[in-house]
């Protein structure tokens, strides 16, 4: 019998001390859509889907972020949240036809924290 190859199942799933908080980080591309899990948590706490809206005003072309709110508590800060981590990484194919699924827990939001995970979106959506 041949050995079983063991392929991860997420393209990146990795851990972090966010603000000495154990964070944990899951991007995943599939087909036609991205899976971004970030907690804090250990669980799954809000789902979002976003995506990007183009409208054409005469010969401009608007781009506006649509994040909609599927299930978990939602507050003001969560969805500041989703938005700022969506604006300020790269993922490919993200402006054109691709979702991102987003599930988002984290046990505080202040600037400091969005700044550290934005950055490693930032590399991990390079490397999609």
């Amino acid at each position: 019998m041949s050995p079983a190859t063991t392929q991860k199942p997420f393209a990146h799933s990795e851990a972090y001390k966010i603000n000495g908080i154990h964070t944990e980080i899951l991007l995943h591309k599939f087909t036609n859509k991205y899976l971004l899990i970030i907690t804090q948590y250990e669980k799954v706490n809000n789902v979002f889907i976003a995506c990007n809206d183009v409208a054409l005003t005469g010969i401009v072309q608007n781009r506006s972020l649509n994040v909609k709110h599927q299930f978990g508590v939602i507050t003001d800060e969560v969805e500041c949240g989703v938005r700022f981590f969506l604006t300020n990484m790269q993922l490919p194919n993200f402006d054109k036809d691709m979702d991102v699924v987003v599930c988002l827990g984290l046990k505080e939001y202040n600037g400091t924290i969005l700044r550290q995970i934005a950055s490693v979106l930032s590399r991990l959506g390079q490397t999609s």
